[in-house]
């Protein structure tokens, strides 16, 4: 007779803890799949920037060439369209005076290097070649011998015909910037 009694089924803890589970998976999967693309939506420019390598030798300098295709930190490709060596300079103590002057380093440059590549920019970024650019980072210029690190000096975008527009400026939401 006891057989025929039908037991009542129970919901337990593993029970709410499993369908607890399905509905992260989904709901994490619809997030990737449909917010996060449409977040990190941008518009896509070619840009310029200036990358300062301080204190190089002779040796890279000369390997540096105006139309070099080179990576920015590992990612490829972009291209340098300008190279320009100054004679690297730091600042010392002249220790008669107690002021600081700016000497001349021999046989070192400084090499300022201007890239142009494929941009995004968003409201919070920009990127070229997958890279965030920024004035101040740093970045890796690595090209045909040569591997060097410097320091973002100036960014500007460009148009299709080549002409420099306006500095690279991002700005918040709240700064009145691109939404």
């Amino acid at each position: 007779m006891s057989e025929n009694i039908k037991k009542k089924k129970r919901i337990t803890i593993f029970d709410i803890f499993i369908v607890a589970a399905i509905i992260a998976v989904i709901a994490y999967v619809a997030y990737t799949l449909v917010v996060v693309p449409m977040k990190n939506r941008g518009v896509d420019r070619q840009i310029e920037f200036t990358v300062e390598m301080t204190a190089t030798t002779k040796d890279i300098v000369d390997l540096v060439k105006v139309g070099d295709i080179v990576t920015i930190t590992n990612r490829p490709s972009a291209t340098v369209v300008k190279v320009e060596a100054l004679p690297a300079r730091k600042s010392a103590v002249d220790y008669t005076t107690g002021n600081y002057v700016m000497g001349t380093i021999p046989d070192r440059y400084d090499l300022l290097v201007t890239v142009a590549a494929d941009a995004n920019e968003t409201a919070k970024e920009i990127t070229a070649v997958g890279t965030p650019i920024r004035i101040g980072t740093m970045v890796s210029v690595e090209g045909q011998g040569y591997s060097v690190n410097g320091y973002v000096l100036d960014m500007r975008f460009t148009d299709e015909a080549g002409s420099v527009g306006g500095v690279a400026n991002v700005q918040t939401e709240e700064d009145g910037g691109v939404e």
